[in-house]
């Protein structure tokens, strides 16, 4: 009986420490923006700013960790709870995140942050004043409202981020997606933490 001619062995996986960070490394990158660290909560700041927070990283900040830092944000990319005509003083406003195109561009578009629950399904007047202080806002600088629906899948998770990422770069660009409340397709999303 004839015998089968071997078939080559596959080549050894590389080991040794500098394998092993670099896998560190890239699983870190690939892993999304999980729970937020504990220096970022506070009263004033929700999970959903934390995923725009980690994507604006992810998008204009590649090589920096969103979870080192004073979570101010990045000084001549983007501030991140930038006061606003008084910031939380009556008739004032704090944008969740106000994106710098660089040293020569004047232009800045605030992004704000919008959950169905406390935005959307809020009383008319709670509404009222959430426009009245887009409006003003807008008088300074482009206004993208960000909606939780844009950043969570259905189940409420962000996942790897992947979708947050592509929700946060359109509003870069300067781009809002209709409210799904005004074409009539609102629904409320519950951040759930983990689950890439």
């Amino acid at each position: 009986m004839a015998k089968l001619p071997h078939l080559p062995k596959s080549p050894a996986l590389p080991r040794g420490p500098k394998w092993i960070q670099s896998l560190r490394k890239e699983s870190k990158l690939l892993s999304g923006p999980g729970q937020a660290p504990a220096g970022f909560v506070t009263a004033t700041t929700s999970n959903l700013e934390w995923i725009v927070y980690w994507a604006l990283f992810k998008i204009l900040i590649p090589t920096s960790d969103p979870r080192n830092g004073s979570y101010y944000g990045y000084q001549g990319v983007f501030r991140y709870q930038k006061a606003f005509e008084g910031g939380r003083d009556p008739g004032g406003s704090v944008v969740d995140f106000v994106v710098e195109y660089g040293p020569k561009i004047k232009t800045q578009t605030a992004i704000r942050i919008q959950s169905v629950y406390r935005h959307q399904d809020a009383p008319a007047r709670t509404q009222s004043v959430d426009r009245l202080r887009k409006i003003r806002i807008a008088a300074d600088m482009v206004v993208v409202d960000l909606w939780d629906y844009d950043l969570l899948y259905d189940n409420g998770e962000a996942k790897n981020g992947e979708k947050a990422i592509v929700s946060v770069k359109t509003a870069i660009g300067m781009i809002e997606v209709p409210a799904r409340g005004a074409t009539g397709g609102a629904r409320d999303v519950r951040y759930r933490l983990g689950g890439i």
